[in-house]
């Protein structure tokens, strides 16, 4: 297809867009060069499944986290912001990993729980609301879940054999205390549980993005990369008092409901033509034909 009928078919479909479900329309900035141009904010409930019922954090148990964006923002001038109104253009997501490795340095490697299974994945719209801020004791798991996938999927990304990925986290309390779901659901939500950090590359999904510059995949990545990925980010994770995993008038675990909080940033880099702002939303499926070919080819 010529650059031309690209520019052509892609105002197309934004024209689709705006005029089928303007509602649900949130925009994209982007880059410059191998700079993200665009920010997302967020908030979450972290779950935990118990692989091998040692009511511990371990290797090989699964981590489910629900994702409510609050706001996407330019990441240069002149730093316009977009806050989603969850009433009608809801971005949320959700991430499955599993712990691949307790290390030595006490850090934690995330892995993906399987080979078919993304790390995180976006979705938008759909009918049930994800009430991250203001839902409190946490819904239970499977209706958190429900909640984000009823929509329409927009993009999937994972840690895979490019050798820039990883998903690291870092813990913040001494004594083991963050590999411990019942005491981290104890406290306030204004304890530093630990915080992670991660480089990402698409797995699925409408391909809109251009390779950003990693610096982190220099310390946390394998050899042989280029120091490019799709997706970087980092988040602090907080405790999870009042979310409904401890009981403390009966002292029972509730393991369906979230253990944690997390408030996390990410960024991405939207491709950068016809225009320097992407508008995502109803008419989106139609950008399917445009997916390029990266600027860089990864490892």
């Amino acid at each position: 297809m010529t650059k031309a009928l690209k520019i052509v078919t892609f105002l197309l479909c934004m024209m689709l867009t705006l005029g089928v479900g303007s509602a649900f329309a949130f925009p994209l900035w982007a880059g410059e060069g191998l700079k993200a141009g665009t920010g997302f904010e967020d908030n979450d409930y972290d779950y935990f499944i118990d692989m091998d019922d040692n009511d511990q954090i371990s290797v090989g148990d699964h981590l489910v986290a629900v994702i409510e964006f609050e706001h996407d923002k330019q990441l240069s001038p002149p730093y316009a912001q977009y806050d989603f109104n969850t009433a009608i253009d809801e971005l949320v997501a959700i991430s499955r990993v599993k712990v691949g490795a307790i290390n030595v340095d006490g850090s934690i490697d995330m892995v993906p729980i399987d080979a078919n299974t993304p790390m995180v994945e976006f979705w938008t719209g759909g009918s049930i609301n994800l009430d991250v801020v203001n839902q409190a004791p946490s819904p239970d798991r499977d209706a958190a879940i429900a909640a984000v996938t009823d929509g329409t999927f927009l993009w999937s990304f994972s840690v895979t054999n490019d050798p820039d990925t990883f998903w690291k986290f870092f813990p913040g309390l001494t004594g083991g205390g963050a590999l411990n779901p019942t005491l981290v659901s104890q406290l306030p939500d204004s304890t530093l549980v630990g915080s992670l950090n991660y480089a990402l590359v698409q797995t699925g999904g409408i391909d809109i993005f251009n390779p950003i510059y990693s610096p982190l995949s220099m310390f946390y990545g394998s050899a042989g990369g280029d120091l490019l990925v799709d997706l970087i980010g980092s988040a602090s994770i907080l405790g999870g008092d009042d979310l409904g995993y401890y009981d403390a008038t009966t002292q029972t675990v509730n393991p369906l409901k979230a253990f944690a909080r997390s408030d996390a940033d990410l960024e991405v880099n939207p491709i950068p033509e016809p225009a320097t702002m992407l508008l995502v939303g109803s008419g989106l499926i139609g950008l399917a034909g445009l997916g390029r070919r990266k600027f860089f080819k990864k490892s």
